[in-house]
């Protein structure tokens, strides 16, 4: 099974941070993000690993290389305009030839990849998405599952209300079919677009609950407290 790094997106959120510098570069433990992520999918065994991205482009490229130093081997694919999540992962769509897992280049986890590979082959899945509870679900996609694990309720970032504290971590394991659910060259998102479009149609959209840390890095406060856990909880120096 190949993997997919979405780092396209500009991190202007966390500027001025990223002004000058992608955000998958910002360092944490004195690497940068993507080398975290990369090096922890190929703990699990991923060798084929396709990194989206877009501005500064060179600087991610020209760190990483063909990815060797990592055991892994990195193709690049380029947008020359944002495409959203899913209009990236599309946008890759050459490098592709099976089913795919998909995780966020902004995101430090120690998830179980082996659990949610294996959830998503045993229900023979379309597309499955990694759940994990947080207090405070108002800034994440939330899902609500049977006990099967098949979503039957996907809302983005509710705004005042909300029905399930189990959020969508950014981390996929995608049928290559999914593809057809995605429009070409267009802006498109996973959890706006695409996952209630799978769901409208009773897709197979499944979801599993896993455990651990987490970190979506998106604000200056998410980057400091990733760098926090791993200096003060992990035993890290930064």
């Amino acid at each position: 099974m190949k993997a997919v790094i979405l780092a396209g997106g500009l991190g202007t959120r966390l500027y001025p941070l990223t002004r000058t510098t992608p955000k998958c570069m910002l360092p944490v433990n004195g690497k940068p993000l993507l080398e975290h992520i990369i090096k922890y999918l190929a703990g699990y065994g991923f060798k084929e690993i396709i990194v989206t991205l877009g501005n500064k482009h060179e600087q991610v490229s020209s760190y990483f290389g063909d990815g060797s130093r990592y055991n892994v081997s990195l193709q690049y694919s380029i947008e020359r305009k944002a495409l959203g999540t899913a209009g990236s992962f599309k946008n890759a769509e050459r490098f592709l030839d099976g089913a795919t897992l998909v995780m966020q280049g902004d995101t430090l986890t120690n998830f179980d990849l082996q659990k949610i590979v294996s959830f998503h082959n045993k229900r023979r899945a379309l597309a499955t998405i990694a759940l994990t509870h947080v207090k405070d679900p108002f800034e994440y996609g939330i899902a609500q599952i049977d006990k099967e694990g098949r979503i039957t309720r996907f809302q983005e970032k509710p705004k005042k209300r909300f029905f399930s504290n189990l959020v969508n971590s950014g981390i996929y394991v995608l049928e290559l079919e999914v593809l057809n659910y995605i429009p070409k060259n267009v802006m498109f998102d996973f959890s706006k677009d695409l996952f209630p479009k799978l769901l409208k149609k009773k897709l197979p959209l499944y979801g599993i609950k896993v455990d651990g840390y987490w970190f979506d890095i998106g604000t200056p406060e998410s980057y400091k407290s990733a760098r926090a856990y791993f200096q003060n909880y992990l035993g890290h120096q930064i």
